[in-house]
């Protein structure tokens, strides 16, 4: 939550809730400010305080009403005001976190669950487990292809290697296609 945002406008009853606080506030204040020894605090457990509000409000005549709903309507002016002055903080710090390589390869998963003749699970829970099962049956060279996936997909650039040391191991990886693109992979038959 944005902390330099302005507060929202409070409705009429909010205004007396507090109001009604206030005044609890000041007596007691007036209680411990006071040289008596025997002055009492005015004590009340907050779930009474906040029944017998709900009830004066109730029964508070239209023309005391009336004020709060004049108050209430300036601070939802105050509000308006503010709102438009107000500039939400950058949304780059809010943004999205970046995909893993589990997120590509459980969506590239899914997507071939969904063109398979079976079809997605309907069991809850079914898919994560179908994916997850899956996802630990990659070889490492597998995984690494969905890792490089996330990568560019968030914007990051692997670390390139200078021309000479870059092997053809290496070029083979970095350039590797979706090694199940269009089937499913081997050995993982769909079990529902």
């Amino acid at each position: 939550k944005d902390e330099s945002a302005p507060t929202r406008a409070l409705s009429a009853y909010n205004i007396f809730v507090q109001d009604r606080f206030a005044l609890l506030a000041k007596e007691n204040e007036a209680a411990l400010k006071s040289a008596d020894s025997d002055a009492k605090l005015r004590r009340v457990p907050p779930a009474s305080l906040v029944a017998k509000t709900g009830n004066a409000w109730k029964e508070l005549p239209a023309e005391e009403k009336a004020k709060y709903e004049e108050r209430a309507k300036a601070d939802r002016k105050r509000y308006e005001e503010q709102m438009a002055q107000y500039q939400p903080p950058d949304k780059q710090s809010n943004r999205k976190r970046n995909k893993t390589g589990y997120n590509m390869f459980f969506s590239a998963h899914v997507l071939r669950l969904k063109q398979s003749e079976n079809g997605v699970p309907s069991e809850r829970g079914s898919v994560a487990r179908l994916v997850g099962n899956a996802w630990k049956a990659l070889s490492l060279e597998e995984k690494a292809y969905y890792e490089r996936e996330a990568d560019k997909h968030n914007g990051m650039n692997p670390v390139e290697k200078d021309g000479d040391e870059e092997d053809e191991e290496d070029k083979r990886q970095t350039h590797m296609p979706d090694p199940y693109a269009g089937h499913m992979h081997p050995g993982h038959e769909m079990h529902m």
